[in-house]
C-alpha cells in the first residue's frame, strides 16, 4: 500500500458508518443524534467550533469511545475489531524532545500491535517503515533523533507512523495546529498526495480549510450534531457558514484556491475557521 504507483478508480463502497449516535459527558452531549458515512478512498474534513464533538467523533470511529446510543461500523463489523485497518494522529501528540530516539524507531512503534509484545521487527516491518518515510518525504532523516527535528518535520513522521500498519482509513486531527502557513501548505499538499498516491480513506479534523478545500471530496460541519455535509462548493459559501457561526464569514477563490475569512472581534480578520 504504500507506494504511489497510482491506483483505479475506487468503486464506491460505505467503509465507515455511524447511525443515530449519542455520545454525551453529562450533562453536555458530545455527538446527538450523528449519521454519517463514509465510502471507501473519500477525503473528508469534519470543521466546527472547539467543543462540537469533532475529536469524540474519530474515538468512536477507533472504538476508544462508546457511544451511550446508535450503531457504529467499520468495513461492516465493530470499530475495536477493525482497528488495525486504521492509522491515527492524535491532536496533541505526546512528545518529549529529549526521548533517546531516532525517526525510524519512532515510525517503527507504528509497527507494535503487528510484531506483538515482546516480539522483535522483521525484514518486512524495517521495509514498511522505510516505505513509509519515503512517503512522508522523510528517508534521508531516519537516523536523527525526533528531538532535532522542526514541528512540521515531526508531523511527518507521526504520519508516517499512523501509515506503517498500511491502514486503510487515516485519521487526522487537527495536523496543522502550531504551524506556520508555509509549512502548514507543505503538510497539506503531502496529505492531499498520500491520498491520491494511496487510494486511502482520509478524515480530517481542522480548523483551518484554506489551502485544503481543493483536494477534497466532502466537508462535514459538525456542532455536535451535522449541520452540513456536501461538497465543499456546497458547504463553504458566505450564506451558510455565516449562519452556522453566528458572525460575517466571507467566502472567496484567490489563484484557484477558496478561501474562508471569519470576522474576529478580537483582532483583525484572518483566513481561518475559528
Amino acid at each position: 500500500m504504500l507506494d504511489f504507483m497510482g491506483n483505479s478508480k475506487n468503486i464506491k463502497r460505505n467503509i465507515v458508518e455511524l447511525k443515530n449516535v449519542y455520545v454525551y459527558y453529562k450533562p453536555v452531549f458530545a455527538l446527538d443524534n450523528v449519521s454519517i458515512s463514509i465510502n471507501k478512498g473519500e477525503f473528508v474534513s469534519v470543521i466546527g467550533p472547539n467543543g462540537s464533538g469533532k475529536s469524540t467523533l474519530l474515538n468512536v470511529i477507533l472504538g476508544r469511545v462508546i457511544p451511550q446510543k446508535g450503531e457504529v461500523k467499520i468495513f461492516g463489523r465493530k470499530p475495536a475489531v477493525a482497528r488495525n485497518k486504521i492509522g491515527y494522529l492524535p491532536q496533541k501528540e505526546t512528545f518529549d524532545p529529549y526521548m533517546p530516539f531516532v525517526v525510524k524507531e519512532v515510525v517503527m512503534m507504528g509497527r507494535y500491535s503487528h510484531i506483538g509484545l515482546f516480539k522483535k521487527p522483521h525484514n518486512i516491518d524495517y521495509k514498511l517503515v522505510m516505505d513509509a518515510l519515503k512517503s512522508v518525504e522523510m528517508e534521508h532523516k531516519q537516523y536523527e533523533p525526533i528531538g532535532h527535528l522542526s514541528g512540521g518535520e515531526r508531523q511527518r513522521i507521526f504520519i508516517a507512523r499512523a501509515l506503517v500498519g498500511n491502514p486503510e482509513i487515516l485519521l487526522l486531527d487537527e495536523p496543522t495546529t502550531g504551524l506556520d502557513v508555509k509549512t502548514q501548505r507543505s503538510l497539506i499538499s503531502l496529505i492531499a498526495k498520500i491520498h491520491k498516491g494511496m487510494g486511502i480513506t482520509i478524515i480530517m479534523v481542522t480548523h483551518n480549510i484554506n489551502f485544503l478545500s481543493q483536494y477534497l471530496d466532502r466537508v462535514i460541519y459538525l456542532k455536535n450534531k451535522v449541520y452540513l455535509d456536501g461538497v465543499p462548493e456546497d458547504i463553504l459559501t458566505s450564506d451558510k457558514l455565516s449562519e452556522l457561526y453566528g458572525a460575517p464569514v466571507e467566502v472567496f477563490e484567490k489563484d484557484g484556491q477558496v478561501c474562508v475569512m471569519v470576522e474576529d472581534s478580537h483582532s483583525h480578520p484572518h483566513l481561518r475557521i475559528p
